[in-house]
């Protein structure tokens, strides 16, 4: 140790609780924090509004009834209790009805294992990803309307045996 050190007197700086609080307000991800018995203990305004709760309708609900999913066998919950962290997709569906493609990290912590869940909404990336798709596919046309325009106005200049092929009116 140096000296600066030991003549500062420590200060205590803020709360592991205080932390987590701040992180989960500032968090733009959805965060759930589960008991061992997979009861809801935290959730902070994005997962509110992703899973479209209010707080009163969360609070001390069993995960299973707040991450119910589009498939009838999907059960998000079920790799959360399988392994240390985990990482996979999936859509929920919201409490209003509304389907809702996620991505859900989980990890475990502490033992009794407590479940740590963030839920990013991917509506807008799949939407983006479509578009991008759809004006692919629409370049694609493009270069080929481009191509037979062409040769059509070409028709006279081209080769015998493209003539032979194509005939020019």
């Amino acid at each position: 140790m140096t000296g600066a050190e030991t003549s500062r007197p420590r200060r205590p700086g803020p709360s592991p609780e205080a932390l987590a609080r701040a992180l989960m307000e500032d968090a733009e991800t959805g965060v759930l924090l589960l008991d061992p018995d997979a009861r809801l203990r935290r959730i902070n305004r994005p997962a509110l509004r992703l899973l479209s709760l209010r707080p009163s309708q969360a609070r001390g609900a069993h995960a299973s009834r707040l991450l119910r999913t589009a498939g009838a066998h999907d059960d998000l919950l079920a790799d959360a209790y399988r392994a240390a962290a985990g990482e996979r997709e999936g859509v929920l569906v919201a409490r209003d009805g509304s389907e809702v493609p996620v991505l859900l990290r989980t990890y475990r912590l502490g033992r009794p294992p407590w479940t740590l869940l963030t839920l990013r909404d991917l509506t807008q990336m799949k939407r983006l990803r479509e578009e991008l798709r759809r004006n692919e596919r629409l370049a694609t046309l493009g270069q080929l309307s481009a191509g037979v325009a062409h040769e059509i106005r070409n028709c006279g200049a081209s080769s015998p045996a493209t003539s032979a092929r194509v005939s020019c009116a």
